[in-house]
């Protein structure tokens, strides 16, 4: 198989439609368990607190134009590794 952009762009979709379908049924499913207004509510909710969750996951270790070239200051190699000898 290719890895051209066309070709991962497939992969991506065929991937990220069933996915979706997923997650909308589990919803739907938790919803329809709850039951009327209170459920779709509680689905609501629960979706924005991850979104919540989310946007500050991808806050907390901001890349800016000041840091995105900083010094590596750890190793590639293992701890592990490091301790024992050969």
């Amino acid at each position: 198989m290719s890895e051209s952009p066309a070709w991962v762009m497939v992969v991506a979709w065929l991937l990220t439609l069933p996915a979706a379908a997923v997650v909308g049924a589990l919803a739907y499913w938790a919803a329809d368990g709850i039951g009327g207004t209170a459920g779709v509510v509680a689905i609501d909710v629960v979706l924005v607190l991850a979104a919540i969750a989310f946007y500050a996951a991808s806050r907390h270790p901001a890349v800016t134009p000041e840091n995105v070239n900083a010094a590596w200051t750890g190793s590639v190699v293992p701890r592990a590794a490091r301790r024992s000898g050969p």
